[in-house]
């Protein structure tokens, strides 16, 4: 008997791209949820190598011990989604072989609170991840949580990693967590790369990439959370709501509607769910296919292709579906191979006045980027630079 392959698969083009030969090998996904059910044939061969000091191929920040297991089900289903690879009778894996880190940031209850999230994300960078699916997150969070989240999702940003995240499912239920408050924390956090329709209200950026869920038909799926947000009333003060457009949410959207993935109660099991968690880790499964065929991808380059290779389902980017459903083929084909060779760059940065209250130059050859920090460290600005020497203004 030949095995199934889910319809989700087939809707983004992934088995296309698995002809191509990328099929996530040798790259690490950490699924931060309610822990995985590790034992299930579907990933049993293709788990993280903790070593002694994590056996169980992940961590479990929530009771902080080794052993992530999943008590739920819905972080066992969701990393099927990433890797589940069809020994069992049915393939569920965007990408079939990738390598899965577990961690478990959510209780069985399906609550987890900000510094559990942001302790499983720091964990998961701290031990090498490649990426970060993540499909929870917080409803009418308060202030104190959400800059925990936004301060996290940052710092992971700087760490060079990015983090898919799904909206949330309240879009029916606008009356408990009315826009700007409708997607979820840390999906509202910005993402590593600003869309030509966010620059009317641009902002800083961080890791997440949001994602937010269609059905089988690429119609928008009647739960998805609808942004925009707005971070006006935080630390941060911006992406204002009033006046301005907020920061739109979701980036791109995936199929999310009756799909079947792992069971946890067993090893051999299936099961269907609803969900922008269960588009997220759609995303994370064609990034994992991204990073096969380019490593030295960044988090904006991510989102960039993610966007730009998306099928459009509006003309501008969406606070319901984003710029579109995302098509592993065209995302992977966007991607340039990567042939090893990083060039250095031995050239020093000549930068005059040096300290500079408001303008100064930059003179460097083979210059592509500059960022501006503050004395304590704060990003002020990012300018992409191509020529040789830059003059930086107006920073008061």
């Amino acid at each position: 008997a030949t095995r199934e392959t889910t319809p989700n698969i087939t809707q983004v083009n992934a088995d296309k791209v698995w002809e191509l030969g990328y099929t996530g090998a040798g790259v690490l996904v950490s699924v931060v949820d309610s822990g995985v059910n590790y034992n299930h044939l579907d990933l049993a061969d293709h788990l993280w190598d903790g070593g002694e000091e994590f056996p169980h191929h992940g961590y479990d920040i929530v009771n902080d011990d080794n052993d992530p297991m999943d008590d739920k089900g819905h972080g066992t289903h969701c990393a099927g989604t990433v890797l589940g690879d069809g020994t069992a009778g049915s393939l569920t894996g965007i990408a079939p072989e990738a390598t899965l880190m577990c961690v478990k940031s959510i209780r069985g209850d399906g609550f987890g609170g900000a510094v559990n999230i942001a302790g499983g994300m720091e964990w998961s960078v701290e031990h090498g991840c490649d990426l970060i699916s993540m499909s929870l997150g917080m409803v009418n969070a308060g202030i104190a949580d959400k800059e925990i989240l936004r301060r996290t999702c940052e710092a992971i940003l700087d760490a060079g990693i990015v983090a898919l995240v799904c909206a949330g499912n309240e879009g029916q239920i606008q009356f408990y967590a009315p826009i700007p408050n409708n997607v979820r924390v840390p999906a509202s956090c910005p993402p590593p790369y600003l869309d030509p329709d966010q620059m009317a209200n641009p902002g800083p950026l961080s890791c997440v990439v949001a994602v937010g869920a269609v059905n089988y038909n690429d119609a928008s799926a009647d739960f998805t959370s609808q942004g925009p947000v707005t971070w006006q009333d935080t630390e941060f003060g911006d992406y204002a709501y009033n006046p301005g457009i907020g920061l739109i949410r979701p980036d791109v959207c995936a199929p999310g509607v009756n799909i079947k993935s792992l069971d946890y109660e067993n090893t051999s099991g299936y099961t269907n769910m609803d969900g922008t968690s269960q588009a997220t880790p759609c995303v994370a499964g064609i990034v994992a296919l991204m990073l096969q065929k380019n490593p030295e991808l960044t988090p904006a380059e991510i989102c960039r292709i993610l966007e730009e290779t998306s099928v459009k389902l509006t003309p501008t980017k969406s606070n319901v579906t984003g710029v579109g459903r995302v098509d592993a083929l065209a995302a992977v084909n966007a991607v340039e191979a990567w042939d090893g060779i990083v060039e250095q760059n031995d050239n020093q940065a000549l930068v005059f006045p040096n300290p500079s209250q408001d303008a100064f130059t930059v003179q460097c050859e083979g210059m592509t980027r500059i960022e501006v920090f503050t004395i304590d460290g704060k990003l002020l600005k990012t300018i992409e630079e191509s020529g040789s020497q830059c003059q930086i203004e107006g920073l008061v």
